[in-house]
């Protein structure tokens, strides 16, 4: 680069979006070895975290819009709001804190890097991401359809089949299978992007390749919540390539023709995940009955509704036990809508919560005592209810702020008729909306770090770049 002699604001942003990618892939591959995650962890970690964010609050200042204004005032509050409960030398919550200041880097990236960064960026990005969960989601098929167990060689972390949840699922790593989910379907969204933003179609071929891989151990995981995040995305896809081939010249008819067309695709796509279940379990069934000549089992979900079946109800006993519909509501959402209760009750008990939040040691106390489960719950699955807990008021409204601004600022350029906007940026801008459909049912975004929120605010800030450049008037 010096002797290119290339200017200095284009030396900082390579060196920033290689210091971006570099943080993205030490969480990447945190748990193939996660040995050398926690000790990295401890050192070149926690020293370069610090500099990264202070030369991204140094050089970019609040010049980069509202959004990250509202980013750097929620990491201010959430320290300040762990000083307001009792923890003035942030001895509680002191990771937290440290890795929640990774928002800030990851979000700006894509306003500070041009629209040929960018795409240089998530073609790196790209690469990576899909070839390695292509790679691990082929030995996690291979486990599906075998039943055996593959045993990491440096850590002892398993994936194979296990029983989670009163049924076998696929475990990955040693990971709770809502995560490993969400694994593959940022490795499937960033396939998604590079199937219309490639240049050279005949890479469409392992694109489509590594994006069907990731489709299928989306399916043998049975996370619902990831099935319908995909769902909606598929759903808006699909409208989005009808809008421009429907010939109704009122506009309200098209409106109404489009959401018709969502309500239908949006079902289809996540029933699809149970037939693509259902025939990678019919295939393994093949496999094992050339080894072995009784027939296997049930597994997955078909296992979990034999074993329902099984236990003979009278039909007095069911007419005076019929479910009510909070009943049927909280069965369907894997019992939620108690842990979201019980978040209610939290508030109730301490009040305080809505003006300062909490540390989140205590965030799942009351909630615990009064499920009493065998397991306790780690947190409230929903994003906005565990925002309210730890940060209260101030912190859930500053993170919905700055989300209404992504959902806003997304579906604009989704919809954009603007010649200048590319089929590849239109599908990035659901790489920014459908993790907030999965936060509904996970909190991870606003109050944990891993490679869930990273995403998030990584595709977030990449898709505000590209809406901006579209917003910006012509020459």
């Amino acid at each position: 680069m010096i002797r290119l002699q290339v200017p200095p604001e284009k030396r900082r942003r390579f060196a920033f979006a290689a210091a971006v990618y570099l943080l993205y892939l030490f969480f990447l591959f945190s748990q193939a070895h996660f040995y050398l995650y926690r000790s990295l962890r401890e050192t070149y970690y926690a020293a370069a975290v610090p500099v990264l964010v202070a030369a991204t609050l140094y050089f970019r200042r609040f010049r980069d819009g509202l959004e990250f204004k509202l980013l750097v005032f929620y990491w201010l509050w959430f320290l300040l709001s762990r000083m307001l409960n009792h923890n003035l030398a942030l001895v509680d919550d002191h990771y937290l804190c440290f890795d929640l200041s990774l928002m800030l880097p990851m979000f700006v990236l894509g306003l500070v890097l041009d629209a040929e960064g960018r795409r240089r960026f998530l073609d790196w990005l790209s690469a990576v991401v899909g070839g390695y969960y292509f790679l691990l989601g082929i030995l996690c098929l291979i486990a599906f359809l075998l039943r055996r167990q593959f045993v990491n060689p440096i850590t002892e972390g398993l994936i194979g089949m296990a029983t989670k949840s009163g049924y076998e699922r696929i475990h990955i790593l040693d990971t709770n299978v809502d995560s490993t989910a969400y694994w593959f379907f940022t490795g499937f969204l960033l396939m998604l992007y590079q199937f219309f933003a490639c240049r050279d179609r005949r890479w469409r071929i392992p694109i489509v390749l590594c994006a069907l891989v990731q489709y299928m151990v989306i399916a043998i995981t049975y996370t619902r919540s990831v099935r319908v995040a995909f769902s909606v995305v598929i759903g808006l896809l699909l409208v989005l390539l009808l809008r421009d081939r429907l010939k109704l010249s009122n506009k309200r008819l098209r409106v109404l023709a489009l959401a018709v067309a969502f309500i239908i695709i949006a079902p289809l796509t996540y029933k699809s995940f149970q037939l693509c279940t259902d025939g990678l379990s019919g295939v393994s069934a093949q496999l094992l009955s050339q080894e072995a000549p009784a027939a296997p089992a049930p597994s997955g979900m078909a296992a979990f509704h034999s074993t329902e079946l099984a236990q003979p109800v009278s039909l007095a006993a069911k007419t005076s036990q019929e479910p009510s519909l909070y009943d049927r509501l909280n069965k369907l959402s894997s019992k939620r809508l108690e842990i979201y209760r019980c978040a209610f009750l939290t508030i109730k008990e301490e009040p305080l919560i809505l003006l300062r939040g909490c540390l989140s040691k205590d965030s799942m106390g009351l909630t615990n005592a009064l499920l009493q489960r065998k397991d306790p719950v780690p947190h409230f699955h929903n994003f906005l209810l565990q925002t309210l807990i730890l940060t209260g008021l101030p912190g859930l409204t500053l993170a919905m702020a700055f989300c209404f601004l992504v959902l806003k600022k997304a579906f604009l350029l989704f919809f954009s008729r603007d010649p200048r906007v590319s089929m590849g940026v239109r599908v990035l801008a659901l790489a920014a909306v459908s993790p907030l459909v999965y936060g509904l049912f996970e909190a991870c975004f606003f109050t944990d770090v891993d490679i869930r929120p990273l995403f998030f605010f990584l595709m977030s800030g990449l898709m505000l770049g590209f809406a901006r450049d579209a917003s910006a008037p012509q020459a």
